[in-house]
């Protein structure tokens, strides 16, 4: 894998192998089920991201200068979502393109340099296509063992899809992504869903998403981002969610359009990446998805316009609004003029999408309920989470404007 870490030829090859075996657990997520699955999913990433470096146990494959959040965390994590968040046989389809398009992809790729791959001079071409291959037979294995009908298309998609993801020229671990692109390729072969309103609004999705890279308003890897986002809002609530959407980034970039450097995947799905998962599971029939979307969207716009007023027209700023005045810019800090704008933006969301009374008024208060929590996340838990700290309490911010939302709505 270009760009990452240094690690010895030997202590790779073991990583890659440990890698790709520990996809064959993707066999038992039918026998265990989604429970024990998910456990188990859990333990490994406990292990890998606290237990393994406390007791330096993990040393030998550890590449130098790997944070607690590479690959050795991000593979777990990747299953455990595809586990909590996907029927299971697509769980196990995209860990299975997970577990082997990437060690072939990166194995083949390190002997085979040339010719690269078109849109990303690091990646080989041959790794990719061996990837592809590796992930297609490992999916379809897994499939079959499930019982799934009609499964080598399915897995040949993924395969492909999840070796593609592999060589995307974006920053960072791909465990995420290519577990993400294998998923969304298995659930459109064996869980289609029609979008709400026809495929024009995924069209402006993309056209949207092109006029944003060309104008340098993200980067390569935030505008691939925007765009699972923007069509996740898409297929589950139409224009509406488009409409939604399209109110967090109008507003959000108006009030911080001194930034002018491109948005990149982590910016971008720390906003977005809540409102899109409750988005798809609206789309496959969940209630509460519309409330979740719209609650983790106005939380976002609450948020940024909440810190960037008060950077601006606030003075003398204190923590958590009541408590001692801090410095500008600080994590935790608040003033008055800020809050007081963060709630006045939180009801544009949900106007935007001409949400009926009750849902309305539970998501606008849902939005400054998440601001007011992204402030305290700031306080007490970002400090302790490096370098993303802050696209961490973003996330978790918006999860807690979603939730507050559902459950406001169900009063």
């Amino acid at each position: 894998m270009s760009g990452a870490p240094h690690l010895s030829n030997r202590s790779d090859g073991v990583r890659r192998f440990v890698h790709f075996l520990a996809g064959g657990c993707a066999f038992l997520l039918g026998p265990l089920g989604a429970f024990w699955g998910a456990l188990l999913a859990a333990g490994a990433l406990v292990y890998n991201a606290a237990v393994a470096p406390a007791l330096g146990l993990d040393r030998a494959y550890r590449r130098e200068g790997e944070g607690r959040w590479g690959g050795l965390t991000t593979y777990p994590l990747s299953v455990l979502a595809l586990i909590l968040f996907v029927p299971l046989e697509i769980a196990a389809g995209a860990w299975a393109v997970l577990a082997a398009a990437d060690p072939v992809a990166a194995a083949v790729g390190s002997r085979l340099r040339r010719p690269p791959v078109p849109w990303n001079p690091s990646k080989s071409l041959a790794g990719a296509l061996a990837g592809a291959v590796a992930g297609t037979v490992a999916c379809y294995a897994v499939l079959r063992w499930m019982e799934v009908p009609g499964a080598l298309l399915p897995a040949l998609s993924a395969g492909v899809v999840g070796a593609a993801a592999e060589a995307f020229p974006a920053k960072g671990d791909d465990n995420l992504r290519i577990a993400g692109a294998a998923a969304a390729a298995l659930a459109a072969w064996l869980h289609p869903l029609p979008p709400a309103d026809g495929y024009l609004p995924l069209l402006l999705v993309a056209a949207c998403a092109a006029l944003a890279y060309m104008t340098r308003a993200t980067s390569a890897s935030g505008t691939w981002s925007g765009v699972v986002v923007g069509a996740a809002a898409a297929w589950g609530f139409g224009w509406k969610g488009i409409a939604m959407l399209a109110t967090l980034l109008v507003v959000g970039t108006a009030v911080t359009a001194r930034e002018r450097r491109g948005r990149g995947a982590i910016q971008v799905l720390s906003n977005g990446g809540v409102a899109a998962a409750a988005a798809l599971f609206a789309a496959a029939g969940h209630g509460w998805g519309a409330a979740a979307f719209a609650g983790a969207l106005a939380a976002a716009l609450s948020d940024t316009v909440a810190g960037e007023v008060g950077q601006r027209l606030g003075r003398s700023p204190r923590m958590l609004l009541l408590g001692p005045p801090c410095p500008p810019g600080s994590d935790g800090g608040m003033t008055w003029i800020g809050t007081a704008a963060g709630a006045f933006a939180a009801p544009l969301v949900p106007a935007a999408g001409t949400l009926p009374g009750r849902l309305f008024a539970a998501v606008a208060a849902a939005g400054l309920l998440g601001n007011l929590a992204d402030s305290a996340l700031g306080r007490w838990v970002q400090p302790r989470l490096g370098r993303h700290g802050n696209d961490l309490t973003n996330l978790l911010a918006t999860a807690f404007g979603a939730l507050a939302a559902v459950a406001l709505s169900a009063l």
